[in-house]
């Protein structure tokens, strides 16, 4: 009996503001027009923690979101090897000359360069040293056996590291730095 009561009301109310929404909904369309975000990035953590703390968001799933954020705001030069810290040799080195120890102390990727560290010209596999040691290739240069080495700049971000890592299929980039000097690894 209240519902047939109230309907009658209820439709009553909707003609009469049918006009002012109409209206509304028509300026609201100028207005959308500076594609505004509709939250930002620190109610999306909000959302996240709060998630994480009723139980809807797994730890590990509120951390990989909040990693997520911090992609864009990380930069080559952040995570980065300093250039003091590289495994570099110079390019006329000859496999002959890399002695056992050598090799077992050097990352999986060396850097190769010509006169200094500014000057960087490949980068050599040390599978690639010890497949030419196993054929007895031994007089091979660095160089003969170098592959070509891709750059970047010290502001990417993390985010298109990424992206280019996944498109070059590489696994190591030398970072530039604003004068064209090597800064490091990454």
């Amino acid at each position: 009996k209240i519902a047939f009561r109230a309907a009658s009301f209820v439709y009553f109310l909707c003609q009469i503001l049918a006009i002012p929404i109409k209206i509304l909904s028509f300026l609201t369309k100028f207005v959308r027009q500076n594609k505004a975000p509709l939250t930002s990035e620190d109610e999306i953590i909000d959302l996240v923690n709060l998630g994480g703390k009723s139980g809807a968001i797994e730890g590990y799933e509120r951390e990989i979101i909040q990693n997520i954020f911090k992609l864009n705001d990380v930069t080559a030069k952040n995570i980065m090897t300093h250039r003091v810290h590289m495994s570099a040799h110079d390019e006329s080195t000859k496999v002959l000359d890399l002695t056992a120890e050598e090799l077992a102390n050097l990352h999986s990727r060396i850097i190769i360069y010509d006169d200094d560290l500014d000057h960087i010209t490949g980068i050599v596999l040390q599978k690639d040293i010890l497949v030419a040691h196993a054929k007895g290739k031994e007089i091979l240069t660095l160089k003969e056996i170098a592959k070509p080495c891709h750059t970047v700049y010290e502001n990417v971000t993390a985010q298109h590291l990424l992206e280019l890592f996944k498109k070059t299929r590489q696994h190591l980039f030398v970072v530039i730095d604003s004068e064209g000097g090597t800064s490091g690894v990454v």
